[in-house]
């Protein structure tokens, strides 16, 4: 199964995305891409249009232009994006992936593409290597 360029869809229809779906917008199938299709095709902000996973929390225009601000790890929760740069994300590039499910004290839920290929795959993570949460302003996700 394949996404094509960010359609429209709830939060709900985001979160069934199956394990093995490839994302594909704007010329893309990495990590960015469904990042992308939550920040476009979920919460209608736009395409956020860097580079590298990790320029989503290096680069203060993506917070603002977008909505988007930081909160710590331990406050993780559902419809936030992660940032990580290093251990077992890119050391270059970094890596970006929506949480799915909260903080518990020791790690949170996330739905990711190319992790273990340009597919979406659910992981549990830790605070380990993390640049920064990002959360959307207006995000329409429940708490």
């Amino acid at each position: 199964m394949a996404i094509l360029n960010s359609p429209p869809m709830s939060w709900e229809e985001f979160l069934n995305i199956p394990n093995g779906t490839t994302v594909f917008n704007h010329q893309a199938s990495e990590c960015v891409a469904l990042a992308n299709q939550l920040t476009e095709g979920v919460y209608g902000v736009g395409f956020v249009n860097v580079r590298f996973a990790r320029h989503w929390i290096e680069n203060p225009n993506v917070q603002a232009v977008h909505g988007l601000y930081l909160v710590p790890v331990t406050d993780a929760r559902p419809g936030d994006l992660f940032v990580g740069l290093g251990g077992p994300y890119d050391g270059y590039y970094g890596h970006i992936g929506v949480v799915i499910r909260a903080w518990d004290g020791s790690t949170f839920g996330t739905m990711e593409q190319n992790v273990e290929g340009q597919y979406v795959s659910r992981h549990n993570r830790g605070a380990n290597n993390i640049l920064g949460i990002l959360r959307p302003v207006n995000a329409p996700v429940s708490t």
